[in-house]
């Protein structure tokens, strides 16, 4: 277990938890906002954004944790596809490449239109992880 967001105002959190609809209560059970998950598929590090009724969360899949083009957060997930994870190694690229609204936008037109990779190589040429001494 790897907790990353430690609750700072544990009475607070508890009252919050307990006025939210059963199935939240339920969610917030099975995957705590502490902690780190790995999303089931793309394999990103992520954290919990938000509960919601239908039974999915929305996570927040960030730099913090792994070598992305983008931050972003993403809905609908669902909880069975997620499991609590370790921190990044030492040597494993962290960082993102795009920070940039304009550039985030160029890319997903880009990658709409086929060219996603092209576009990508051509901006990581100057773009570096956060421990690049760690790469080979």
């Amino acid at each position: 277990m790897t907790v990353v967001r430690p609750i700072e105002d544990e009475e607070g959190w508890q009252e919050w938890v307990e006025s939210r609809p059963p199935c939240v209560r339920e969610l917030i059970k099975q995957l705590p906002p502490d902690r780190l998950y790995r999303l089931d598929g793309d394999g990103h590090r992520v954290l919990i954004h938000s509960y919601n009724e239908d039974g999915t969360v929305c996570v927040d899949v960030s730099g913090d944790y792994n070598f992305v083009i983008f931050e972003r957060s993403v809905f609908g997930v669902n909880p069975a596809d997620l499991e609590e994870c370790d921190l990044p190694s030492a040597n494993e690229p962290c960082g993102v490449a795009l920070t940039d609204d304009q550039q985030v936008e160029s890319y997903c037109e880009e990658h709409r239109n086929g060219r996603g990779k092209e576009f990508i190589d051509s901006m990581l040429e100057n773009v570096r992880p956060n421990n690049p001494g760690d790469l080979p």
